[in-house]
């Protein structure tokens, strides 16, 4: 089964996209984001969204981090896809507001997210996450001593951003 048949019916399984949904996907510009944006792009024709992408430059890696925004808007415009990109120097925000780079960069990101669904009237924000991101979610809550609700992982939908 390919990739856009399995999303597909995931999606399906769990309630994540619907006709009429206008879907912003967070495209990083790696690979996960990327295969996810293609994926998405095939399904909004045969479910019946509108697809928009949004693309948040966190200022970490000098010029490869603008390089992954041009990568990002150019794929956009040459498969047609609307493309949103902001920009926030994580770093310093990290400093000033007292806490690690990693989740500065998460708090920006889903901020950003956030306002740009708002302006464009998305009702879903859509996230690449692989089995990896999962592990790793389940054992960053297993040391914070998280319950058994904490363990289960990242969940499918929470609010309106799905994976």
């Amino acid at each position: 089964m390919r990739a856009r048949e399995r999303t597909a019916a995931y999606a399906a399984q769990m309630g994540l996209l619907a006709p009429g949904d206008h879907v912003l996907a967070a495209v990083s510009g790696g690979c996960d984001s990327m295969c996810m944006l293609a994926v998405l792009q095939e399904l909004s024709h045969t479910v019946g969204f509108t697809l928009s992408a949004a693309h948040f430059n966190h200022r970490l890696r000098g010029g490869e981090s603008d390089s992954d925004a041009d990568f990002v808007s150019a794929r956009c415009r040459e498969w047609g896809i609307p493309c949103s990109v902001g920009a926030g120097d994580v770093s310093a925000w990290a400093r000033e507001n007292r806490m690690g780079v990693e989740e500065a960069a998460r708090t920006l990101r889903y901020r950003f997210l956030e306002q740009t669904a708002d302006a464009i009237g998305a009702n879903v924000i859509a996230t690449a996450h692989n089995a990896d991101d999962n592990a790793e979610t389940v054992l960053l809550n297993l040391l914070r001593g998280a319950g058994t609700r904490g363990l289960s992982g990242i969940p499918p939908r929470r609010g309106r951003i799905v994976r």
